[in-house]
């Protein structure tokens, strides 16, 4: 038996060179050349990568469950220590950041330099805007190095990426912009910085930081950085950097809480911006955007309307159903109730677990969460705009009909959807006329009246016809 702090030292040695400290990796990285940068942040991915290999063996429970002197919590309080040492050898945080802030002003001053320079020049000059703007390759080898070794902090030594300061969402407004994904930045960093927002926690990003949320139609100042991935999203021309994208705005989504048991869905919502031409899909990715960060601010309106509409599709179904109410299984509001229910349960009653433990954690969670209260908050939106007569409406319908059909179409039980869209038209159907956007929701409520039943069903847009 070897003790852990032996084996640390033991471990250290084949880490790190004992010339490798954090002083010689602080100068090399302010040094003023990018060679030595370039050099000194080589040597520092070498070596993380070969301390998240021991990392991982020593995390790997298959080696350690079945070893007869080290057991996996050992293993877990040494891979512990093992970051802490490391990150007495490794450079702070904020110094690397800070190469990466110096990089960016060194690309300023220079853009600033030639936009000096006199008009003769700048009409002969043929470089276009694109061209104007691109790293040179030491720039953006630097940069993609840059990059790499931050992904690797947080691998290797995640409390140091947790206790630095900076607003990451500046790395993703580097590689877009409102118009899109900015061409002139290399792929390399743009797949390097989408790379470092999936492994980041999301709270190293400030996503739905925005100055009016109130309003729906017109943009004011600068957008949030959620809406730039938004933007990315669709404006991408490599599939790859799109798939990545798509996976990152998922994860922020995610991350926030609400979509636990309804994440799925956010492919529907994701995939809906297809639906509308390139030349309106703004109007889409602004409504969108505004929906989902009036939601994350204040959820409950829009989750406690699901949670009453479901409990009264329950109750209909039991009474024109023909089902006995008894045997309706009724919606919970929160899942920690769903738990505590199991056991009240499972602590009364003898062989209840295998019975009905499978059927709560799916049925009933299914019954609960039928869809994501981005269902309730975006028909919300959808009825203000239409009363405000702003612009962009017909974009925005064009689509939640399809985003809403595809919703439909993947209901286990569709009446409670059917409910909340009849419930949102109901307001709509008193308000002044508008032919063209009333016939898009025409269509919709024809389609979705097919699952309610009769006695539920309200008679809705009757002066457009039928």
């Amino acid at each position: 038996f070897i003790p852990i702090p032996r084996i640390l030292s033991m471990v250290m040695v084949t880490t790190l060179p004992p010339v490798a400290t954090k002083v010689m990796f602080a100068q090399g990285i302010r040094f003023a050349s990018k060679v030595v940068q370039y050099t000194i942040f080589s040597l520092l991915a070498y070596f993380m990568k070969r301390a998240l290999k021991n990392i991982e063996y020593g995390l790997n429970e298959d080696v350690w469950q079945h070893s007869e002197i080290y057991t996996p919590s050992t293993m877990e309080d040494f891979v512990q220590q093992y970051r802490e040492t490391l990150s007495k050898h490794l450079p702070d945080m904020n110094n690397i950041v800070a190469t990466w802030q110096s990089l960016l002003k060194n690309e300023r001053e220079v853009d600033d330099g030639k936009g000096e320079q006199g008009d003769e020049k700048n009409t002969q000059s043929s470089n276009t805007p694109e061209e104007a703007g691109r790293d040179d390759a030491e720039t953006t080898v630097l940069k993609a190095i840059v990059l790499e070794v931050i992904c690797l902090y947080q691998k290797v030594v995640p409390h140091l990426v947790s206790q630095c300061t900076f607003d990451f969402s500046k790395l993703l407004k580097g590689i877009v912009s409102e118009k899109g994904v900015r061409q002139e930045i290399a792929p390399v960093l743009q797949h390097r910085i989408l790379q470092l927002s999936l492994e980041l926690p999301a709270n190293k990003f400030a996503w739905f930081r925005i100055q009016d949320i109130t309003n729906t139609d017109k943009n004011s100042g600068e957008q949030s950085v959620f809406y730039l991935l938004i933007k990315m999203y669709v404006t991408s021309e490599n599939p790859q950097l799109q798939t990545s994208t798509k996976h990152l705005i998922m994860k922020v989504l995610k991350e926030t809480g609400i979509f636990e048991y309804t994440w799925k869905e956010l492919e529907i919502w994701m995939k809906g911006l297809w639906s509308v031409s390139e030349s309106k899909q703004e109007n889409v990715i602004l409504f969108l955007e505004r929906v989902l960060i009036k939601l994350i601010s204040n959820p409950y309106p829009y989750t406690d309307k699901i949670s009453d509409v479901v409990q009264e599709a329950s109750m209909l179904e039991a009474t024109f159903g023909g089902q006995d109410s008894d045997t309706v299984s009724l919606p919970i509001s929160h899942i920690d109730d769903v738990l505590d229910m199991v056991d009240i349960m499972m602590e009364t009653s003898e062989g209840l677990n295998e019975e009905i433990g499978f059927t709560l954690s799916e049925d009933v969670i299914a019954q609960t969460f039928p869809f994501s209260p981005v269902v309730t908050a975006a028909l919300e939106a959808k009825n203000k705009m239409i009363s405000e007569n702003c612009s962009g409406t017909d974009a925005v319908l064009t689509y939640l009909f399809a985003v809403m059909t595809d919703i439909l179409h993947v209901q286990q039980d569709p009446l409670a959807l059917c409910l909340v869209l009849q419930m949102y038209d109901k307001e709509l159907d008193s308000l002044p006329e508008n032919q063209s956007v009333h016939k898009i929701n025409l269509q919709l409520h024809k389609y979705y009246s097919l699952w309610i039943p009769q006695q539920a069903k309200e008679t809705l847009f009757e002066r457009f016809g039928s």
